[in-house]
């Protein structure tokens, strides 16, 4: 496998199985380990998804990597490796098989309104400070026999008709992924922001935020600066949407007109 990145994937470890490649990179990165390491597994017994949830990651059968960041960022700008990671995906599936993908917020990659890849950005703390970010990616290459808690919800870039092998698709992922980390990290946000949102399947449309804080309804507006959603309630007020998950609400679909590149 033939590498054309600077950091990204230098070392890259190879695994056939592991319980969470997001959870082995994360203890290369309490024992100091340089940005850039990545870790790929065939199979994850324990992925992990947002807010608790397990990732479905069956051998084989799509990709399951991780990345050390080290972003010298301030804490309220982490999120942003997310999205940046987010776009970097949906290239990486444009490149590899020719099929545009659009984002939903705040981590997934869609495709005709099933999610076909995720994203997960997780901080940690050395010294009561954000000493490195573990940003995890799962690519559904050509899942099938879903678990019924996911049926109708995920989908395959098989099941689109255009079948990819992990080992063609990791060397593209690393390679997108490192382009917009180290545009984040040259002061792009701005850019990176404008694109998201051109890319995004539900900005401009209404929507139902499920957080920690419970259920908002409202219309899609725009990304803050620090990555999060602002919903537009019905009586005209921005509410910012930090953390949660996000939903069309009943009735509308999905426009693929909005997607990556």
């Amino acid at each position: 496998m033939e590498l054309r990145t600077r950091c990204f994937g230098r070392p890259l470890l190879h695994f056939s199985r592991l319980p969470s490649t997001s959870t082995t990179v994360a203890g290369f990165g309490r024992r100091g380990t340089p940005e850039g390491l990545a870790v790929w597994a065939d199979e994850q017994s324990a992925g992990r998804g947002r807010l608790g949830r397990s990732w479905f990651s069956p051998r084989g059968q799509g990709v399951w990597l991780s990345v050390l960041l080290r972003p010298p960022l301030p804490a309220e700008q982490i999120p942003r490796t997310s999205l940046a990671a987010g776009l970097a995906v949906a290239r990486s599936v444009f490149r590899a098989t020719g099929i545009r993908c659009g984002l939903k917020w705040p981590n997934d990659v869609m495709l005709r309104g099933r999610k076909v890849a995720g994203v997960l950005a997780e901080a940690y703390q050395v010294d009561r400070q954000i000493g490195f970010v573990v940003l995890g990616v799962g690519v559904n290459l050509t899942v099938a026999d879903w678990p019924p808690e996911l049926l109708g919800v995920g989908t395959s870039l098989a099941a689109e008709g255009t079948p990819v092998r992990p080992a063609h698709l990791v060397p593209v992922l690393l390679e997108e992924l490192e382009r917009d980390y180290s545009r984040l990290l040259a002061g792009q946000w701005d850019k990176l922001r404008a694109e998201w949102r051109a890319a995004s399947v539900t900005m401009g449309r209404p929507v139902i935020a499920r957080g920690p804080a419970g259920e908002l309804a409202g219309r899609a507006r725009d990304l803050g600066p620090a990555g999060e959603l602002m919903l537009e309630r019905d009586d005209g007020t921005l509410v910012a949407v930090v953390a949660g998950d996000v939903s069309l609400s009943q009735g509308v679909s999905v426009n693929d007109d909005h997607s990556v590149p």
